[in-house]
């Protein structure tokens, strides 16, 4: 008597019928939309290892990640009702500076509309400083997620139901704090992206394309999740050494597919004076590594391919951090934010290294900056050796370039690009502006009451062209360097 299959089995193979097709039309989809990146949206290839002409400036890096603006605003929270609590961090722009925008809200019963009294604004490089508090008379209207809550005040979903909305965050447009709104269409993959402008009582001021948002200064023009990693992680699958697609690159030798490392950052670039979006990769099982980088500039994207420059990880970077020795003396580092900048190298070029800021508990305590190719060579600054964020970041900036530092200051050679002089309170003083292969333009003063006749006679001598070569303090007060003694 012939057997019939059991009632199991059928299923068993059903479910794996089904699971296979599912399995392949998802790898397939894939590779569909890593082909759009690079067709249809424009995504370029790139071998150059940094994607910035000018290294950061001390005051444009960022110190203070998520956890750390939480933080110093828990503190600051009393100064608002006692039923007041903190809403979602927020990147965003306040005063021409990147800044965390914490609201500030009273929880009503009806929790599907949460109220802003105010916001707690924190500058990312002012770590120590005492953050922006704005209250509001009229309470303003502030949610996490349009599209889950469907919040009628901001009248988006209605106007167009077919969009798809992200995320809400603030920031600074004329003067005014303004409530951003991200949308797209798509149902199979994200396009048409816009950016909704609105008051923070929820009117709609304007209505934006990504780029035209970009060039006002507005930080993030598109949505992270759902439309940036979207794109990012379909692309890392099948790419080939070649710079080709592949759909089954994952299984041939001549691969170069990637992993995402760190999370998506805005950092200054110094040069155009924009916010721009980078995320970091990693090669495919080796998060030990670093394989490129994504550059975002609104809509136009950059992904440069930097394997071959042998960088570490983020993580590998943040524990040679901790080996610094006047780092051990720390309980209980950690750092959350790992970010890659330019800086100039000793030999005046421009490329990039790990700015790593340690937090212990609730508070700042040192800055690393290591370079990702040869891990010996670091720079370091602890709280108790400067000033403020931007004298933090600068003092690290000068041990990493290789400019000595030691009790009679730093050591600056360059040529004298500008020369001015004026009379201060009855005694000469005289402004050089030099170019010394390591920084940016600085600005060096010599005080003839400050240095030896003998010195400032040598120094009134020098004109524009002429070599300097001299110790000088980093004066906070005045943001300049005061000449000590020459060399």
């Amino acid at each position: 008597m012939r057997s019939r299959p059991s009632l199991v089995g059928v299923v068993f193979v059903l479910i794996f019928i089904l699971a296979s097709s599912s399995s392949a039309i998802t790898w397939q989809y894939d590779f569909y939309v890593a082909n759009r990146f690079v067709n249809e949206l424009g995504l370029e290839l790139s071998d150059v290892e940094s994607p910035f002409e000018q290294g950061i400036t001390p005051d444009a890096v960022r110190l203070v990640d998520r956890d750390l603006a939480y933080q110093l605003a828990q503190k600051h929270k009393a100064t608002f009702t006692a039923s007041a609590v903190l809403g979602y961090e927020q990147i965003g722009v306040y005063q021409g500076h990147e800044a965390w925008y914490v609201p500030v809200i009273e929880e009503t019963l009806n929790s599907m509309r949460v109220r802003a009294v105010g916001f707690i604004i924190i500058d990312v490089n002012k770590p120590f400083a005492q953050p922006t508090i704005i209250k509001y008379d009229q309470e303003a209207t502030v949610m996490p997620d349009l599209f889950w809550y469907r919040n009628p005040d901001y009248k988006l979903y209605n106007l167009d139901t077919n969009r798809y909305y992200g995320r809400n965050y603030y920031t600074e447009i004329d003067g005014e704090i303004r409530v951003i709104v991200l949308s797209h269409n798509g149902f199979l993959f994200p396009h048409d992206a816009k950016v909704h402008v609105l008051s923070l009582a929820g009117e709609i001021i304007e209505e934006l394309s990504p780029n035209d948002a970009y060039l006002k200064g507005i930080p993030q023009v598109l949505d992270e999740e759902s439309y940036i990693e979207f794109y990012e992680d379909a692309f890392s699958g099948f790419l080939m050494k070649d710079k080709s697609l592949d759909m089954w690159a994952g299984y041939l030798a001549e691969k170069d597919t990637f992993e995402p490392s760190e999370i998506l950052r805005y950092i200054h670039d110094t040069k155009t004076g924009t916010t721009i979006a980078i995320t970091t990769t990693h090669p495919t099982g080796n998060p030990a590594s670093m394989h490129g980088l994504f550059v975002w500039r609104g809509t136009n994207v950059t992904y440069h391919n930097i394997r071959r420059a042998g960088y570490i990880s983020a993580d590998e970077a943040q524990r040679e951090g901790t080996k610094i020795p006047q780092l051990t003396i720390f309980e209980g580092l950690s750092a959350s934010m790992r970010l890659l900048y330019p800086i100039i190298y000793s030999d005046g070029t421009v490329r990039l290294a790990w700015f790593i800021p340690y937090t212990q508990s609730d508070r700042l305590v040192a800055l690393a900056i290591v370079d990702p190719v040869d891990t010996s060579h670091i720079g370091y600054a602890t709280k108790e050796e400067a000033t403020g964020g931007e004298g933090l970041t600068r003092l690290a900036m000068s041990r990493f370039s290789g400019v000595s530092v030691s009790g009679s200051g730093n050591e600056i050679h360059g040529k004298i690009k500008e020369r001015s002089t004026w009379i201060e309170d009855g005694n000469q003083v005289i402004m050089f502006k030099v170019d010394d292969n390591v920084r940016n333009d600085i600005y060096v003063m010599a005080k003839a009451n400050q240095l030896s006749a003998q010195d400032f006679h040598e120094l009134v001598r020098k004109d524009t062209g002429d070599s300097l070569h001299v110790t000088a303090t980093f004066s906070d007060s005045e943001q300049v360097w005061i000449i000590t003694g020459l060399l």
